[in-house]
This record gives structure tokens, sequence and C-alpha cells, in this order.
């Protein structure tokens, strides 16, 4: 049985019988966008969406890795990762072999691409199984739960899992009494929310969950993520603040004479080592098609308007080879903070963050303000004492010769994806409706010639193909432009944009063969 469910609990579920909960008249209205596609068949369109959040549970299979021009070369990168993926091995009739392999990117010169080998890849996985196989090849005995021991985690750590991290202490929440270090246990996520299943109050979070349960007394619903090996006890789980608490197993193991992968999707690579620390990042391939589109030249006065994390904005540092100046915004100061050390690692000088909305960021020379450029005003700025970060008020117009604007967005591209956060229509409306007030600033922050790409990590079309027509509709100045990269699908039909002007954004389906994420990037130019 791939689903084991008790009255009393727990519920426990494989990831292929999971489904990510999302509110019916959300679904409704995302399905009625994709219904001139299908020639107003509901029912394709209904498919369209049910593939998409299919997809939404489980991570593209390939993982793309973005050179830092600024402290590597590509040849040393691949030998970099290279040495990292030489210690994930498996044993196969005593044959020992790797799990990943390096290849180019077919569409960037800076990106390389990590993927499990084919073995593994055309091995079947443990994606209909709610729990482990018995080492000893027969059922589980023990009363709700498999043989080994268990790990619950939170569902934030379970979709970090499903990316390919291992768990630390901070995303457990409940484990078997009795694990130690060395032990093989069973791995599990928390859900908040599945339609599928009546729940109890214990599922409703890792809120209502108090940290450090014994895995006997859950009674909520998880989703099984495949095995891995204790780096400590329970007791230091439960006892530190951080350090590794598993290290999931990628390889391959022996399911009723049958061989299967220890995961329950295809594993993918754990990069997140010392040794590639700023010489590349680890980005969608969507996310860096924005950064190669916004066509960067050195000595431009560049600005990424909402920055945080700060993945584009360190990309463009690595493209101009830091020969020129980006402003990298947040409102966020605690998140700037941190994008400020993301930043020194990646060597990304040429870049300064600044905690200011740039929804409120214009300054004006018929003010109190002495008109000054970009270099000025940041070589005059007094420096906070307190984190380091210039204390800056805004910038006058037409300062920059490229913006990336990529507002906060309702994020139902990201993958993989165990909970959608938001219950009501009215709360997706509100991203798009907020997403226009970004739009007057960056467009009088940028020169006539300019170049500004738009981007969201969504596919609802409110917030990237409606939100095209709202700029070239309220900003005549605003041409649209081709992409000049053949990546990625057309937009929507339907939705406000002519033929041709679909034919110049970029719409990335986790439908597609591609297998990405879902995102949007267009690009404008300012006449």
């Amino acid at each position: 049985m791939s689903n084991t469910v008790h009255e009393d609990g727990p519920f426990l579920l494989s990831l292929s019988d999971f489904e990510v909960s999302i509110p019916s008249e959300i679904r409704k209205y995302l399905e009625a966008q994709y219904l001139p596609k299908y020639n107003g068949d509901p029912n394709k369109a209904s498919k369209h969406v049910g593939r998409i959040l299919e997809r939404m549970k489980i991570p593209p299979a390939t993982t793309t890795c973005r050179l830092n021009h600024n402290n590597a070369n590509k040849s040393e990168l691949i030998e970099k990762i290279n040495q990292v993926l030489k210690l994930q091995t498996y044993t196969v009739k005593d044959e020992v072999k790797q799990i990943f392999r390096v290849v180019p990117n077919d569409s960037f010169d800076d990106v390389v691409d990590v993927v499990a080998n084919d073995e593994i890849k055309s091995t079947e996985t443990l994606y209909k199984s709610s729990m482990p196989p018995a080492s000893n090849g027969e059922k589980s005995t023990r009363k709700k739960w498999p043989n080994q021991k268990v790990i619950i985690c939170d569902t934030f750590c379970g979709e970090a899992v499903l990316r390919g991290a291992d768990v630390f202490v901070k995303g457990v929440l409940c484990a078997d009494k009795g694990i130690h270090k060395g032990d093989i246990v069973a791995v599990y996520a928390n859900i908040i929310s599945n339609n599928n299943l009546k729940q109890n109050s214990s599922s409703g979070g890792s809120k209502s969950i108090p940290r450090g349960m014994d895995a006997e007394n859950y009674t909520g619903t998880c989703v099984f993520l495949g095995m891995g090996e204790m780096m400590c006890s329970r007791s230091e789980i439960f006892g530190q603040e951080s350090g590794l608490a598993i290290e999931m197993m990628n390889g391959l193991i022996s399911n009723h004479g049958e061989i299967t992968t220890a995961k329950a999707c295809i594993p993918l690579p754990p990069l997140n080592s010392q040794i590639l620390s700023g010489k590349m990042v680890m980005q969608n391939l969507p996310s860096i098609l924005v950064g190669a589109a916004l066509d960067a030249n050195p000595n431009q006065v560049i600005a990424d308007l909402c920055s945080a994390p700060g993945g584009k904005t360190s990309h463009v540092a690595s493209i101009i080879r830091n020969q020129g100046i980006i402003v990298a915004f947040d409102k966020s100061r605690k998140k700037v903070v941190t994008m400020k050390s993301f930043f020194q690692e990646q060597g990304a000088t040429c870049v300064t963050p600044i905690a200011l909305d740039s929804t409120k960021c214009l300054l004006s020379s018929d003010g109190n303000y002495e008109r000054k450029g970009v270099e000025e005003i940041l070589r005059d700025a007094t420096v906070s004492e307190e984190d380091g970060l210039k204390n800056i008020e805004g910038f006058f117009s037409e300062s920059f010769d490229r913006i990336i604007l990529d507002p906060p967005c309702s994020a139902l591209g990201l993958r993989p994806k165990l909970s959608i956060n938001f219950r009501k229509l009215k709360e997706l409306s509100r991203h798009a409706n907020y997403a226009t007030r970004f739009v007057p600033n960056a467009v009088e922050l940028l020169k006539s010639g300019g170049v500004l790409t738009y981007s969201t990590c969504t596919i609802n079309s409110d917030e990237n193909e409606k939100m095209v027509k709202f700029i070239l509709d309220n900003y005549p100045c605003m041409k649209l432009v081709p992409i000049s990269y053949d990546i990625g699908q057309c937009g929507l039909q339907g939705v406000g944009l002519t033929d041709e002007q679909r034919g110049m954004v970029r719409r990335f389906d986790s439908t597609h063969e591609l297998d990405t994420m879902g995102f949007f990037v267009a690009k404008f130019i300012k006449q």
C-alpha cells in the first residue's frame, strides 16, 4: 500500500498520493486562464492545472549551477563541482559508481548542469511508497510506522530535502526514542494542509506540534521523503541550535529484491560545500534568463528594485565583471544585511545593498534635494554604525541604464512546494495589485534607451501577461521587445496581449519538457 491511513493517525502519505492543497476558487481561477489555450475546453484546462500541481511537489531533475566570473572560471568550477560529487557514490555488484555527473547547459555559457547518471534516472524511486521497505524484505510489523526509526521534519525543511538538502537540527519536529548517530532513519515531512484527508490539530503546522515530541505521539499527516543516516543522537537534535542532523541517502537500496533509489524522487546533489562557496550559485534556469536578458554592459549603472535574496543581482555583477555600479534594493533591512554577506562571499564589489522601499525611492530635484548621480549619492552617503549599510533616501529620475523589476509575487511557480500559503482568491489578487506599485518608479528611474526586465516566479497571468499590458497601456514610453534566448514558451492567450506580444515574453511552465519551475520574463526598452 502506498498510502497508509489509521483512524487515529498518523496519516502516512507517499509523495505520489500527496496532493498540494489549493483552495477551489483559486484553482478554478487558474483553470480559466488556460481555457483559451485549449479552445475553451474546461476539462483540458483543469487537467493542465492538475499537472502543474503534480509537478509542484517535486523538484526539477536538473540542478543548474551558475558560474561566478568574479571568483572562478568555468573549468575551475567544473573541477570543484566534481570534487564534491565524487563523494556521492553507490555500489552495484562491488562496482562503485558516481551518482551525479556534470554536463554543459544548452542555453547559457556561464551555466553547467548537474544530473543523476542514467542508471539512477531509470531506476524506480520510492515515489509511490509511504514507508521504506523493511531491511529483511518483509512488511513492517510496527504499528502505524515502518520498522525503521522515524524523523518528522517541518514543511519548509521537507521542501529543502526534496531540493537535495540534508536535514539540519532546526528543521526536525519529532523523532523516535532511542535514535543514535549512525542509525538509518525514515524521513517524513509534516504537511500543514491536505484536502484529501480528515485532519486533527496535530497536522495544523509546526506551531501546533511541540518540537521534540516522540514520533509515536504524532497524529498528523506526513509525506515520506526517503532514507537518511543520523549524524547525531536524538538528544543532540533537540539540545542544540544548529548542526547537521541527517545526511540523506542518494544511492540505491534493495526493495524486496528490487533495486530502488533511497529517495521519493530523483536525488539531487548537495552542493552547499565550502569548496564551492563564492564560485557558483545554484539558480533556477528561468531566473538566470533575467540577468542574461538585461543585456548589461561594463560601466553601466544598474538597479535591482526587489533584490533579495540577491541571486539575479550577483549574476549581473558576474556578467559585467564588477565593472559598473549596481544598487540592490530591498525594504527589509534584515534581508539586506544577509544580502550584504552574500555579495561579499560572491566578490560582487560593484554591488551596494541598501534598505530602501523602491516604491518610495524617487527624489525630486524640484524639492529640497540637489540633483546628483548614483555614484555621487553612494559616495556621499553616511553609513549605519549598527549594520554597516549606507543610509540612502533615494535617487533621481533617469539615473539607471538597466533595471531589474522582480516584485514580490504569489510564488505559484516554485518547486518543490508542499503547501500554498494563501486561502482566498482575494489574497492572490493582492499580489498583482501590489506589483503595480513598483512600476511608476521603475519607469521614472530608467534612462531613455535603458532596458527593464520584469519577472515573477508565478503562473498567475494577472501578475504576468496582464502586468505587461498594464505597463504598455499606462507608460507609452515603454516598448516591449523580444528576448534573444530561445528557451521557455510564449505568453498565454486571451489575457491581454496580442499574438506578437505573446511571442516576445517568455513563460515557463513546469509541465513543459524543459522541466523548470513556473516563471515569467518580459523585456522593455524605454523610448
